[in-house]
Order: C-alpha cells, then sequence, then structure tokens
C-alpha cells in the first residue's frame, strides 16, 4: 500500500527547544513518569498552567522559575521547508499533538504554514492523546487515509510505538538529514501524489 499521508508531531519536531535540553543538563529524564503524567494532566486540560509548573518543579527538584525561563521555543524552519518544498501538494499533512491549548500551535505558524496541513489534532480538543490509539485513527479518518497509508513522525519513542499499533509507519525524527532518509527508506520520494 503506498504512502499518501505524513502525520507531524509538534513539540520537538516541528518547534524545538524547551525543556528537554534543559532537564538533560540537570540529569533529569525527560521521559520519566513523573514527567510524563505531569504533561498528560496538562495536555488533557485537568489542571492550569500554573498548577503544572509548580507539579512539574516538584517532579523534577528544579525552581519552577528556572524551568519556564528554559522552556524557549523556536520553529524548525528547515523541516518547515522541506515540508513545504518536497512533500506539500505529494501528500495529505496533518499535525497531531498532545497540547493544551491552541495558540500553542496557531500561534507560533504563520498562516501560510498552518495552509500546508490539512488537519490538526490537538489533544485538548480531541479528547484523545497519544499514545491513544484514537488520536492516530483520528487523524487518518480527517485525511481520508487508512492508518496503513500514513507515516507519523514523533520525537518520542512511545508515541512512534503508538501510531504502529494502528498500522501507521512510523519515524523517530532526531533530525531533518536522518528524516529525509528515513522518508526515502519508505519510498516516500517516489511514491504518487494524493
Amino acid at each position: 500500500m503506498s504512502i499518501k499521508a505524513i502525520i507531524f508531531d509538534y513539540y520537538d519536531v516541528l518547534l524545538l527547544g524547551g525543556l528537554k535540553g534543559f532537564l538533560a543538563d540537570n540529569k533529569v529524564d525527560f521521559n520519566s513518569p513523573g514527567i510524563t503524567a505531569t504533561n498528560d494532566l496538562l495536555d488533557s486540560n485537568k489542571i492550569t498552567l500554573g498548577e503544572y509548573w509548580q507539579r512539574y518543579s516538584k517532579v523534577v527538584g528544579l525552581p519552577a522559575e528556572d524551568l519556564i525561563a528554559a522552556n524557549v521555543r523556536e520553529l524548525n524552519a528547515p523541516l518547515l521547508s522541506f515540508i513545504k518544498q518536497k512533500l506539500a501538494g505529494r501528500y495529505k499533512l496533518a499535525i497531531v499533538s498532545n497540547v493544551h491549548e491552541e495558540a500553542a500551535i496557531t500561534g507560533r505558524l504563520s498562516r501560510e504554514e498552518l495552509a500546508v496541513f490539512e488537519y490538526i489534532g490537538m489533544s485538548f480538543r480531541t479528547g484523545f492523546q497519544k499514545p491513544d490509539q484514537r488520536a492516530y485513527l483520528d487523524a487518518a479518518d480527517r485525511l481520508g487515509v487508512k492508518p496503513a497509508e500514513c507515516v507519523f513522525v514523533d520525537d518520542r519513542p512511545q508515541y512512534c510505538a503508538g501510531a504502529e499499533s494502528v498500522g501507521m509507519k512510523a519515524v523517530l525524527y532526531t533530525d531533518l538529514e536522518k528524516l529525509k532518509k528515513q522518508l526515502e527508506d519508505l519510498s516516500i520520494s517516489n511514491s504518487e501524489a494524493k
């Protein structure tokens, strides 16, 4: 079955920076259960942003003020350029992200950048957080494709595993050059358009 859609995670794929490097410098595992649980609470709107930072501070043992100051992010301009130049118009494109507010995505991407994506699935709106299978199935359904016709790109192994559990191909994102190679290995560069 040929690939017809590519679905991207937002944080640490389309938007870089944030706490991952800061926590690594402080010898804190970004994928620890406490951090994951705290992120899940925020992304499902079960706690406020203020409560999030206080809880996060307790989990990692660092001052909330330091965490907030370190949470600086910037768009992954080279990846966005690649998507616009090489993938848009050839594949159905989407974003699926565990996110607590719309402005986290729509406030960062320009109208032109947003227009590249046919669907933007935000967990606070859909009610489905990765790795819940419904998050992936909802995206495929909204794009009008079968899960087996999708490639899912994320920086977290557990979210890639969630995509694979519904029949999607998954690519663990580390950097653009590796992504290009992995997509090429999946015959993305030679597949037919949508």
